[in-house]
């Protein structure tokens, strides 16, 4: 059963959020709870599955992501997901430049 937790108040400029992101394969198998609380943050506009390199690219708007032209091109995020002992999630958003994304291949679970 999916309980959602939390409405997310949407942008005005929400179809300017846009951004990609990777999730590995092994995050995906062993999906939580908290993957598919980070997951509702998203409103997914493409998914391609790289299955030599395993995982999916995500291209998505979203609130977490910053404003940017739309003559530019998609730029990739990386997130640092941390639940707090009341359960929560605090998400940090690390817009990147350069290489490209790094994977997401855990949720990282620092009680703070």
């Amino acid at each position: 059963m999916v309980v959602v937790r939390k409405a997310i108040s949407i942008p005005e400029d929400m179809s300017l959020r846009r951004g990609s992101f990777k999730i590995g394969r092994e995050l995906l198998d062993d999906a939580t709870d908290e993957l598919f609380e980070f997951m509702s943050n998203f409103l997914i506009l493409r998914a391609e599955y790289h299955y030599i390199n395993g995982y999916i690219e995500y291209h998505a708007v979203s609130p977490l992501f910053d404003v940017t032209d739309m003559d530019t091109i998609i730029p990739e995020y990386d997130f640092e997901i941390t639940k707090r002992k009341d359960g929560a999630l605090d998400i940090r958003t690390i817009r990147l430049s350069g290489d490209g994304a790094k994977l997401l291949r855990k949720l990282r679970s620092l009680d703070v």
